[in-house]
């Protein structure tokens, strides 16, 4: 399917692409990566973070006088598992390494031994003579998660920079948090050669050290002097930090570490310094007393978090708490002594947190209220004054959130039908064409509304899409609509209006007119609302010391054994299911229950058998266009139970081919895709596949993905069965690509261990 024009692949990670590559990077996409020595970056598997066949060819290229075994250690030096070692630690001894050479041992002709030289890894004075490499969507295997950063740059095969992008609206911040975090947990391999890391939504952009958390991260706004024109935010951080000569400037002489209290913090040299002073130190002299600082605000934050509790009295109530364990005493003083429901309604006091039973479920207004967690069944009148606790009007509080433990709504149709008339005793519902029609002025006002003040939304659309142009176009519009503070408002209600009725109006594939300028409005909103509350609050302590409360507080029940099960897609009769639908009065609700049924089913499937993607494919296709109003929810839920005929069937296909669940994926990996075969070709195949497994798994021993031998000795069983087998029909270069995707296949899937994930599957 074509990509969004306003989507974060478009509008943020293909113009960075191509400035990387108008800078001297080459690029590749590793969506679909081929592995082995002839693949897509000649990495045998996922977990390989070097890319060797570039890292050899540098090596050799910078030390012609180096023979090749000398090559080969510098090589294995580098590669080297560090994973015993913290991340800073790894990443001080690899930087020393790129500083100043790999030592090796060579023959000393003249005196008839072995002498020590330093193989060098990267060319600091000649910029051109390196290797620069970006990889997108770079998926790599860790111990237990697989991950894909956007963009990972490669200087001489080594992952020098990694650049997580966000789509404008979304803050940067949510790269760091989500992303580049994460990866430092789940594939610390990675990053054991990283110089930066770079978070970005296009608008805003921040670069920071391995260790620098997202205080230490900063903006990257003039490339070469001070007095420069501005420049969109992420062309400015890619040329100033990854233009090659800036990139390895940055990393030779403005990269410090230095041991703290805290443990070895990395340090790199910021824009100011960079362009003004050669004294990267400098950065690192307030360290101590800013963390302390910082770490102090985040304690303060959360020991200043108030919580109370709010229950009726009743009788004998101490008694019956003690005898659960618990003090009511301070609570019920509390209760009875403090205007608690005043402290609560006054968005500045610190009591933020109340547990209640019945009290103020009805009855209490506290406007600010954003939440309700609810965790007991309520039906009718009182569901709808709960829900309206958290729904009321409040500045700065888009809408009310109900986080129902319950399953709570399911009573909230029958509610609605009861308590939801208007006035006069008529519904609330209007004719769909009519908001068409409404949606349609919405949208004209707001281009007028844009172009009046100097944003030509159908110039911006011709832009190329996937290009900077457009990005910046972005940008200025954000920047002529920001200010002042009315026309910021005027523009917000625009954009609020148009896509408030663009929402009322979906699924109707009348929306379809209107996507493009809806998500172009709300691209432009998101991205104000970003400058205007840069980050979220870090409140990750907060619910640690909740989530401590809880557990000291909350007593377990039994769960029943049999819990109610879920919908069962091996079990439904579809043609009664179809006739259920039609004459249901619920049909939102039977579809996202055959949704949720559908998505566990491929869930499993897939992580099963991999080569079954197609069938995700084409689920998340119908959905989209669902959500894009491109399908009726009579045509979706049809073609979704034509679905999930075919899953059954696909289940079910190891039994008609006579194999085990474990074989046929090995079968599926060696004819998806194959050449033509005949009937009895393809029962050659299935005897091959037999045989590879029983022979593979006879040779994963202990740890045998961390052994060179083992590993050697699995690739080497595959090849030789692979190529005293397959028919005639399989070509050389068709012959490696099995190799290679069979290797993946037992690499990702059997742990080190060698147990697979089909145990208990047969």
């Amino acid at each position: 399917m074509t990509a969004h024009p306003y989507s974060e692949d478009q509008l943020v990670e293909q113009p960075a692409i191509q400035l990387l590559a108008a800078l001297g990077w080459q690029t590749v996409s590793a969506v679909d990566e081929a592995f082995g020595a002839d693949g897509t970056l000649g990495r045998e598997t996922k977990s390989e973070v070097l890319l060797a066949p570039r890292l050899r060819a540098a090596l050799e290229r910078l030390n012609p006088a180096l023979p090749p075994d000398a090559i080969s250690a510098a090589a294995a030096e580098l590669a080297r598992d560090r994973s015993a070692m913290s991340r800073p630690a790894a990443n001080r001894e690899i930087y020393a390494l790129l500083k100043d050479g790999v030592q090796v041992s060579v023959p000393d002709r003249e005196h008839g031994s072995q002498k020590t030289e330093r193989a060098r890894v990267v060319d600091w004075e000649t910029p051109a003579a390196n290797d620069f490499l970006v990889v997108s969507q770079l998926s790599v295997l860790g111990a237990l998660y697989t991950r894909r950063p956007d963009l990972v740059g490669f200087v001489n095969g080594l992952p020098f920079v990694v650049v997580e992008l966000k789509k404008p609206g979304v803050p940067a911040r949510a790269g760091f948090d989500d992303n580049l975090t994460c990866y430092k947990a789940d594939i610390p391999a990675l990053l054991a050669f990283n110089a930066l890391l770079i978070a970005s939504n296009g608008t805003d952009s921040r670069v920071g050290s391995l260790t620098a958390d997202w205080e230490r991260f900063f903006e990257w706004k003039r490339v070469e002097r001070e007095d420069e024109p501005r420049r969109v935010s992420l062309e400015t951080m890619l040329r100033g930090t990854c233009a090659p000569t800036r990139l390895l400037d940055l990393v030779e002489n403005f990269t410090l570490f230095s041991e703290h209290k805290t443990g070895l913090v990395k340090v790199l040299g910021q824009n100011h310094q960079v362009l003004g002073v050669n004294n990267a130190i400098a950065a690192s002299l307030k360290l101590d007393a800013e963390e302390k600082t910082s770490v102090q605000k985040r304690l303060d934050s959360m020991r200043a978090t108030d919580m109370a509790l709010i229950v009726s009295p009743g009788q004998n109530e101490v008694a019956q708490m003690q005898a659960l364990g618990l003090d009511i005493v301070p609570h019920r003083k509390r209760m009875n002594v403090e205007a608690l429901d005043e402290k609560f309604k006054d968005p500045s006091d610190p009591l933020q947190l109340v547990f209640l039973c019945a009290m103020w479920l009805t009855g209490f207004d506290a406007p600010s209220c954003s939440t309700v967690y609810l965790d007991k069944p309520m039906r009718n009148h009182t569901l709808m004054q709960t829900i309206a606790r958290a729904n009321r009007v409040f500045p700065g509080k888009h809408s009310g959130m109900i986080v129902d433990y319950a399953n709570v709504f399911a009573s909230l149709e029958k509610a609605l039908a009861i308590y939801g008339k208007g006035k006069g005793g008529e519904r609330p519902l209007r004719d769909k064409s009519k908001l068409v029609g409404d949606l349609r002025k919405a949208v004209k006002a707001a281009v007028t509304f844009c172009a009046k003040h100097g944003v030509e939304v159908a110039a911006i659309e011709k832009l190329p899409s996937g290009s900077m142009k457009r990005l910046s176009s972005i940008a200025a519009a954000v920047d002529a609509l920001i200010s002042p503070d009315p026309l910021r408002k005027e523009f917000l209600a625009h954009e609020r209006l148009v896509y408030t009725l663009y929402e009322a109006v979906k699924p109707d594939p009348a929306v379809v007119e209107f996507a493009g300028r809806v998500a172009f409005f709300s691209a432009i909103a998101g991205e104000i609302r970003t400058k205007l509350s840069p980050g979220p609050p870090d409140i990750s302590g907060v619910l640690k010391e909740i989530g401590l409360l809880l557990d000291s507080a909350i007593t377990g029940v039994e769960v029943p054994a049999k819990p109610a099960a879920a919908l069962d897609l091996s079990m439904i009769d579809f043609k009664a299911l179809q006739r259920r639908f039609e004459r249901s009065k619920t049909r939102n609700i039977d579809l996202e229950q055959l949704k949720a049924a559908i998505r566990r089913h491929l869930d499993r499937m897939i992580r099963l058998n991999r080569t079954r993607m197609d069938f995700r494919d084409k689920f998340e296709e119908l959905i989209e266009s669902y959500n894009a109003g491109s399908r009726s929810i009579e045509e979706l839920f049809k073609e979704l139970l034509e679905l999930s005929r075919s899953l059954t069937d696909e289940e079910h296909r190891h039994v008609r081919e006579g194999m085990t669940e474990e074989e046929l994926v090995v079968l599926d990996l060696l004819t998806r895709p194959a050449p033509d075969l005949t009937l009895e070709e393809r029962n050659e195949v299935k005897k091959v596949a037999r045989a590879l497994l029983a022979k593979l798994k006879g040779l994963l021993v202990l740890d045998w993905r961390q052994k060179a031998a083992a590993r050697a000795q699995v690739k080497l069983a595959i090849e030789d069965l692979l190529d005293g087998g397959l028919p005639r029909a399989y070509s050389k270069d068709v012959y490696k690509q099995k190799c290679s995707s069979v290797f993946e296949h037992f690499y990702e899937n059997y742990s080190d261990s060698g147990t697979g994930a089909y145990a208990a599957v047969g």
